[in-house]
């Protein structure tokens, strides 16, 4: 799935259970420019971040963490974090997430 936009997670019709459950079905990738972003504290997946302009903070381990260009963040599968873009400059970043693949047994196949 590619998306060009970041989900508004403070919008009462924002449904988190439908979005996080997509990022187990497929692989997502997230293309965005965005000048305010936020995601509380959640379990993600496997994933790569890194900003092309600007900078998004990460909290990860009660650690806070900024992402520059040239910088990168691998967080590992079940990992706890949070994320924040608050700036007056249009942030440009990607974000890939990576579903995870379950052994062949899982679905029966030896």
């Amino acid at each position: 799935m590619y998306l060009t936009s970041l989900p508004d997670h403070s919008n009462p019709d924002f449904d988190q259970d439908l979005h996080f459950r997509r990022f187990k079905m497929q692989n997502v990738v997230f293309n965005t420019v965005s000048s305010y972003s936020f995601c509380d504290d959640h379990v993600g997946c496997l994933s790569f971040k890194t900003i092309l302009k600007g900078e998004e903070w990460y909290g990860v381990n009660n650690r806070r963490l900024a992402i520059r260009p040239g910088q990168f963040l691998i967080l590992n599968d079940e990992q706890n974090y949070s994320c924040k873009i608050d700036s007056h400059d249009k942030v440009r970043g990607y974000r890939f997430f990576f579903r995870k693949i379950l052994p062949r047994r899982y679905f029966g196949i030896l």
